[in-house]
């Protein structure tokens, strides 16, 4: 399974990302990222089609990043 990790605070995207290699240390799993930026994730969604996407609201000042980010993968998967 593919995972993206979409996050702006660096520390707090490396503790998720352990946090999910931890959990799912028996099953197959990739982690994507953390992207730090909607282009960043938006790259990786579109060269590497993650299964899963966990996407923080706010990326620095963009305000509603995450937010678009959701409604385009809503719409294109």
């Amino acid at each position: 399974m593919k995972i993206l990790i979409v996050e702006d605070n660096p520390s707090i995207g490396e503790e998720i990302a352990l946090s999910i290699s931890e959990h799912f240390a028996e099953d197959p799993h990739e982690i994507l990222g953390p992207a730090e930026t909607y282009q960043e994730a938006l790259e990786i969604v579109l060269h590497q089609q993650p299964e899963v996407a966990l996407l923080d609201i706010a990326l620095g000042t963009d305000v509603d990043a995450g937010i678009r980010l959701a409604q385009y993968l809503n719409r294109s998967y």
